[in-house]
């Protein structure tokens, strides 16, 4: 309906007498991009070793970019159709020679809306699905054992593994985090989306689990519930990762103990959810204890600033996808959306994810975060 609408409007504007046949045009050359779109992603895993895989992932990729270029063609022709309208009223009360002055004006610049909309949002598509950055975060935690400083932690987020984010770059991912040599991987929820990849999942999980000198720890997203959460949960245990879920785990027994605190998705996203998950979760950590919480849902930095601890790390918004003007244009029910906040010396990191289910980025490339820890 979206695209019928700006077609007729960009016809409209420009005066087309041939509206239909545009209409018609651009709607099949739509539809088929959709139906191709649509199959690959209902059999990418099947297609995986075919030659149609790469060509129906492109086509898939580009085709959500036009989709958003339609959109914003659409709100961009609404306003210049009132415009054309405007000077076609008041041209009745001018000379003949200005009224097709403006309407030639106006035709020229119609022109340049769709083109443009259309083939940039296309152009982010690519780059935003193929891009991916390692970010460096050095932070001074308060209570921070010093036979822990330069301490590495390494963060991948909303992986999203399927349609447009496969196990292939899952490895890649996966041997970047291995070259920046942390001390330990976390994992912060939203793994998968096609549950066919999840037993390569868990192989390449078990592999570098025993990489990383601490291992890789894992909590929940909302996706995984989405699918079949105690299949991968069960899957994640038997990769022998670390797998939080209102629950802690130890890390460090020196002079000062650390632990790190992982918590579930709150589907009701309200406080008294959330609160109740990360009481649970702190559930026998010694109150002199130094923790570091994961969390998957952002608003959990809040928790984390008010019962004082050191570093929230969490994904779930990546980063806002769509990035202008440091504002996200997709609607986002959270103050904590992307990068690093801090509040009287404590720290929350909210990712841009290191995959995606929507391969449209603009200004906020998938992340793999790198965090340096030493002693305030």
């Amino acid at each position: 309906m979206i695209t019928a609408i700006s077609i007729w409007l960009t016809a409209y504007v420009y005066g087309s007498h041939r509206k239909k046949g545009w209409l018609g045009i651009g709607l099949g050359v739509f539809v088929v991009l959709l139906a191709i779109t649509l199959g690959y992603q209902f059999n990418e895993n099947a297609l995986i070793t075919t030659w149609m895989y790469w060509p129906g992932r492109w086509i898939s990729v580009e085709t959500y970019g036009l989709m958003i270029g339609i959109i914003v063609t659409l709100a961009i022709m609404a306003v210049l159709a009132l415009v054309t309208a405007l000077v076609n009223w008041r041209a009745s009360k001018k000379t003949e020679v200005e009224g097709q002055s403006r309407r030639a004006f106006l035709r020229k610049a119609v022109l340049a809306v769709p083109a443009v909309s259309l083939v940039g949002a296309s152009i982010e598509s690519f780059e935003g699905a193929s891009q991916l950055e390692i970010t460096h975060h050095k932070l001074g935690l308060k209570g921070w054992p010093r036979e822990l400083n330069d301490y590495r932690i390494g963060q991948m987020s909303d992986m999203h593994i399927g349609p447009f984010i496969n196990c292939n770059d899952f490895e890649k991912a996966l041997a970047l985090v291995q070259a920046e040599k942390p001390n330990r991987l976390v994992i912060t929820g939203d793994i998968i989306d096609d549950l066919a990849w999840m037993p390569q999942v868990r192989e390449l999980v078990a592999k570098y689990n025993k990489i990383f000198p601490d291992g890789i720890t894992y909590i929940l997203g909302n996706h995984e519930y989405f699918h079949d959460v105690d299949y991968v949960l069960g899957e994640m245990r038997k990769s022998g990762a670390t797998v939080l879920r209102n629950s802690s785990v130890k890390i460090h027994s020196g002079s000062k103990e650390v632990y790190l605190a992982g918590v579930d998705y709150p589907f009701s996203q309200k406080f008294w959810q959330r609160q109740a998950f990360f009481e649970k979760a702190m559930t026998g950590i010694p109150k002199e204890a130094t923790t570091i919480l994961l969390a998957h849902h952002p608003d959990f930095i809040e928790q984390g600033f008010n019962a004082g601890i050191p570093l929230t790390l969490g994904g779930h918004t990546h980063g806002g996808q769509l990035v202008v003007a440091d504002m996200s244009l997709i609607p986002l029910e959270t103050t904590y959306w992307k990068g690093l906040y801090k509040q009287n010396g404590l720290y929350g990191y909210i990712s841009n994810g290191t995959g995606h289910w929507f391969p449209m980025r603009v200004n906020c490339p998938r992340e793999i975060s790198v965090f340096e820890l030493y002693r305030a």
